[in-house]
């Protein structure tokens, strides 16, 4: 082998030892100059997630794999961040959100809200009895269940025979069944159902009741003989009891009438006898009683309609 090629093998195998040793040092990573954060939005259901991600970059603005990137949350009270960039709602409210890599950091500014998805309406209980009044209450919730804040709903029953309800919420049970109270608020609505039962009443030993009038705070029943009975609220002589007491239970109407009709009103009563007379007592607003004159008020016993007329049916 000539010196010439000798010497060039020689330079050859210098050079390739000099690429392995080069190939065996350590590489640096890139410097990171700037981070950014990907939002999907800018807001999050409170109660709700939302995950964001962040790219570090180096000074060509070429994405550095595997950055470590840690994250916070500037209002944690507002929304909360964990160290994979899972960002929860806690509260209404803005937030911002930092993603750090190195020295360097990007800022993403959420706003916590609770957008209105559906109307609950909280019952005190699913189960009336006949006269029992109850309030319920109404909140809107969001996608996540949490509540929105103070609203003002529109309030009705499907079935005002069963249920009437006021401007509050207050429900009265009116008659036995099924039916619904509806809480509206905006385009949004719930219910609740609600069953009311009959009240079971005492009755005086050996009475026994063929017909049952159920008025607004009191009800009256005939006995086979005709034999009136009223309980309840008594504040109008409603009962026709001859005083203003009012009865838990039944209490036998004065005057020995027999009667063949009764029917409780709403602050009044009146029945027919086995003659087709009419006898109303309670109160006399606007002559309500039959008197023919609205004095007294308060009349608290059967009394005879004016007028000497036979009537086939009565309502109080």
């Amino acid at each position: 082998m000539s010196p010439a090629v000798r010497l060039r093998l020689v330079l050859f195998a210098s050079a390739i030892a000099t690429l392995a040793c080069d190939d065996d040092e350590p590489t640096s990573p890139p410097a990171v100059r700037s981070v950014m954060i990907n939002a999907p939005r800018t807001a999050v259901e409170l109660g709700d997630t939302l995950r964001l991600t962040a790219t570090a970059m180096d000074a060509r603005g070429r994405s550095i794999a595997n950055a470590a990137i840690g994250w916070a949350s500037l209002e944690p009270n507002i929304a909360e961040v964990d160290s994979n960039g899972l960002v929860k709602g806690v509260a209404l409210g803005q937030a911002r959100i930092v993603a750090t890599a190195d020295s360097r950091a990007d800022t993403a500014v959420l706003m916590v809200v609770a957008t209105p998805q559906a109307v609950v309406v909280e019952a005190p209980r699913n189960t009336l009895t006949l006269g029992d009044t109850a309030t319920f209450s109404v909140s809107v919730v969001n996608a996540s269940g949490h509540p929105v804040g103070d609203v003002a709903a529109e309030w009705s029953v499907s079935d005002t025979t069963v249920l009437r309800v006021d401007e509050s919420g207050l429900v009265r049970a009116v008659g036995p069944g099924t039916a619904s109270v509806v809480a509206t608020v905006g385009d949004l609505s719930g219910s609740a159902e609600v069953t009311v039962r009959l009240r079971e009443v005492p009755v005086p030993a050996g009475v026994e009741f063929v017909a049952v009038s159920v008025g607004h705070t009191h009800a009256c029943a005939l006995t086979q003989s005709g034999q009136a009975y009223c309980w309840g609220s008594n504040e109008y002589g409603q009962l026709g009891t001859g005083d203003l007491a009012s009865q838990q239970t039944p209490a036998p109407v004065t005057g020995g009438h027999t009667f063949t009709l009764i029917d409780a009103g709403e602050q009044s009563t009146c029945a027919l006898t086995v003659d087709s007379k009419a006898y109303c007592w309670g109160r006399n607003s606007y002559g309500a009683v039959g008197l023919g004159t609205t004095s007294p008020l308060f009349v608290s016993a059967p009394t005879l309609a004016a007028g000497g007329m036979s009537f086939v049916h009565t309502s109080g």
